[in-house]
C-alpha cells in the first residue's frame, strides 16, 4: 500500500488514503475466492464467511490471459466489494473500493507518453500483462491507466470502472476516463439469473483496493 498525499478532487477532500501499488493480482484474489485461508473442515461448513464467496467458475476464465502476477479479471462489483470486506476482517483495517473522485486523484496526471506507463490497445496485443511492468505514476502506483479497468463505488451507489484497459485507445487514457456498468459485461453468462460473482465478458475488468487506517 502507498500513502497518497492529502488533497482535493471534484470537491472531495482526500486525506489519510492508502492505495494498493498494483491492480489486484490473481494470487491474492484466489486466497479469498478459493478459500485458501480456511481449512477443509471450514470450507465444508455452512458459515456466513463461506457463503459470501464466489463458487469456482465453470471454465478457466483467464484462458488466453495471464495468471501468476497478472491482474484478476472478470471481477464483478459484488465480488470486489465482498473481497474488500474479507480483507478488512482479516487485517483489522478498512479496505474498500475507491470513489471516482479518489481514483482520479490517485491516478494523477495523464501520461505524456502512454507507452511508458500503460498497456493499451496499441501495445497490449489484446491481453492483460503482468502488473508493475511499466513505469509507476507520480504517486508510485502502477497500471492506473490501461491493463485492466478498476472498479469505483460512490456513496450514491454510482458504480463503474476507471482508467481504461488493454482495450482502450491510448488517446483516451486519462484519469477521468470512466465507464458506467453495462449489462453487456455479463451477457454471455448462460445462467438465469446471471452470476453476481463473475462477469463473463469482463476480461478487461479488475480492481485496486484503497485503505483508510
Amino acid at each position: 500500500m502507498v500513502r497518497i498525499p492529502d488533497g482535493e478532487n471534484r470537491g472531495t477532500t482526500i486525506k489519510g488514503l492508502y492505495a494498493a501499488q498494483t491492480e489486484l493480482p490473481w494470487e491474492v484474489y484466489e486466497i479469498w475466492y478459493l478459500q485458501r485461508d480456511q481449512t477443509i473442515q471450514e470450507q465444508t461448513s455452512v458459515r456466513p464467511e463461506t457463503i459470501s464467496r464466489p463458487s469456482r467458475p465453470y471454465a478457466v476464465i483467464f484462458t488466453g490471459f495471464g495468471h501468476h502476477e497478472y491482474p484478476a479479471i472478470c471481477v464483478s462489483l459484488n465480488s470486489a466489494i465482498e473481497f474488500c470486506k474479507w480483507l478488512s476482517t482479516k487485517t483489522g483495517k478498512n479496505y474498500r473500493l475507491p470513489t471516482r473522485a479518489e481514483w482520479e486523484y490517485l491516478a494523477g496526471a495523464a501520461p505524456s507518453n502512454p507507452d511508458e506507463t500503460s498497456w493499451h490497445w496499441d501495445n497490449a496485443e489484446d491481453t492483460t500483462h503482468k502488473v508493475a511492468t511499466k513505469k509507476a505514476n507520480a504517486n508510485g502506483l502502477f497500471d492506473c491507466l490501461g491493463n485492466v479497468a478498476e472498479w469505483t463505488l460512490d456513496k450514491e451507489n454510482v458504480h463503474g470502472v476507471a482508467g481504461g484497459s488493454w482495450k482502450t485507445k491510448p488517446a483516451d487514457l486519462k484519469p477521468g476516463y470512466w465507464q458506467e456498468y453495462s449489462p453487456k459485461w455479463n451477457e454471455a453468462d448462460p445462467q438465469t439469473p446471471k452470476s453476481k460473482w463473475w462477469l463473463a465478458n469482463g476480461q478487461f475488468i479488475g480492481l485496486r483496493v484503497v485503505c483508510t487506517k
